[in-house]
């Protein structure tokens, strides 16, 4: 991810960006199939779900959008989990955090 953490306003967005590699961490240009992008936690998830190796090649993307306010209990930070999965290759997954909206800011409708 471009940030780690997002603020719960509705508008504020970090890029996520994923890479097919081999078990040494070489890319691996020649791979297919689709990979599944699931999202856990008070966000949004912005972009082509499942993305497809076949048609894009190895490197893919997406954005995570907070959701207008909505944070953990009482305003504190609330945990967002992207998690990326593919037949052959497996999973893996990021952590973000959303944090309340500075002060004076609105919320997007």
């Amino acid at each position: 991810a471009d940030h780690q953490d997002i603020e719960a306003d509705g508008t504020d967005s970090t890029r996520i960006t994923f890479l097919a590699v081999d078990a040494y961490g070489n890319q691996r240009p020649h791979v297919t199939g689709d990979v599944s992008l699931s999202l856990a936690g008070p966000a949004v998830l912005v972009g082509d779900n499942p993305f497809s190796f076949t048609t894009y090649g190895p490197v893919g993307g997406a954005f995570v959008r907070s959701a207008p306010g909505q944070t953990g209990q009482t305003g504190r930070t609330a945990q967002v989990i992207v998690t990326a999965s593919h037949p052959r290759l497996g999973s893996s997954s990021i952590r973000l955090t959303v944090s309340p909206p500075r002060p004076g800011r609105r919320f997007a409708r």
